[in-house]
């Protein structure tokens, strides 16, 4: 008896160190599939403007002056990756105030397809 107890607590603890390994190293989370929504955002155009941060400004609100009348049409981390593709090494969250940053104004309908 004392042999299957010991037997059962080394397989458990097998188990649930296959366990944590696998999802250090792979992870437990499906990968995210794309909806035809977030996909055809990948393919909206726009044009690049250089535009300074004042004291204040952030990087949506600076985004929704420029492109106010469809941001809401507009996937919010699409847009973080296209500033961040304009502006290599800057996270959009950290802008300095009276620096010139590159913001992407985006065409309402058009798509580069």
């Amino acid at each position: 008896m004392r042999f299957l107890k010991r037997l059962s607590l080394y397989v458990l603890i097998f188990l649930v160190l296959t366990s944590i390994y696998k999802d250090l190293t792979i992870g437990s989370t499906p990968k995210r599939q794309e909806n035809e929504e977030s996909a055809s955002i990948k393919h909206v155009a726009f044009v690049v403007i250089k535009q300074k941060v004042l004291p204040g400004d952030s990087f949506l609100t600076i985004i929704e002056q420029i492109n106010a009348p469809h941001i809401f049409l507009m996937n919010v981390e699409q847009m973080r990756a296209d500033f961040m593709m304009l502006n290599p090494n800057v996270n959009p969250n950290e802008l300095q105030a009276h620096t010139y940053y590159y913001f992407p104004l985006y065409h309402a309908g058009e798509n580069t397809e």
